[in-house]
Formats: structure tokens, sequence, C-alpha cells
């Protein structure tokens, strides 16, 4: 017999993540090479909040023969 019952729910648990990485490659030479790029990230839950993070990155490669 439920009569008179009180049922309470709590909140949800959730988690939302964007993320973009665009990259560019690029040549110099046929022994020197690269690349640049840029990571943007959101995060959002109910614990943390929304964070906004951001990262750029640069790579040289250089083939060396010996």
């Amino acid at each position: 017999n439920f009569d008179g019952a009180i049922v309470t729910f709590g909140e949800g648990i959730y988690n939302k993540t964007l993320s973009m990485k665009p990259t560019i490659g690029y040549s110099f030479t046929d022994k020197v090479s690269g690349n640049i790029g840029y990571q943007f990230q959101i995060f959002d839950d109910r614990t943390n909040g929304r964070r906004d993070v951001s990262d750029f990155s640069f790579g040289v490669n250089i083939q060396i023969k010996g």
C-alpha cells in the first residue's frame, strides 16, 4: 500500500562535450614539413559546470639520412 508515500527524484547526471581540431599540413622542401593546428573544446556537466579549453600546436619534421 503506497497511500501517502512521497517519492522524490534527484537531478539526473549529464555530460556534454564539443570538440573541434582543424589542422593544416605544409611542406617547405622534400625533407622539411610540418603542421599547424588549433583545438577548441567545451565541456559541460552538472558537477563542474561549463569549461572551455583551447590549444595551439605547431610541429616540424626534418628528414635526416646518414
